[in-house]
C-alpha cells in the first residue's frame, strides 16, 4: 500500500455487530468524508440547538398565556 492510501475499517473489530466490511480509500477520499462528515454533525447540533430553543421559547409564551388569562 503507497503512503498515500488508508484503509479504513469500519466494525472491523466486531463485523458480527454491523456486518461491514472494510474498505480501501485514498488518503484524500478519506479526508474528504471525515470533513463531510465533520460539518454534517455541527449542523446536526445548530438544528438541535434551534429546535430546543424554539421549545423553550414556546413553553415561555405558553406559560405567559396561562398566567393572563388565569389573572396571576
Amino acid at each position: 500500500m503507497s503512503e498515500n492510501s488508508t484503509v479504513a475499517r469500519i466494525c472491523n473489530t466486531a463485523p458480527s455487530e454491523c456486518g461491514a466490511k472494510s474498505i480501501t480509500l485514498c488518503l484524500e477520499d478519506f479526508k474528504s468524508l471525515s470533513e463531510g462528515a465533520k460539518q454534517f454533525d455541527k449542523l446536526v447540533n445548530m438544528k438541535v440547538a434551534a429546535a430546543l430553543a424554539q421549545v423553550g421559547a414556546v413553553r415561555a409564551s405558553e406559560i405567559k398565556t396561562l398566567r393572563h388569562t388565569r389573572g396571576d
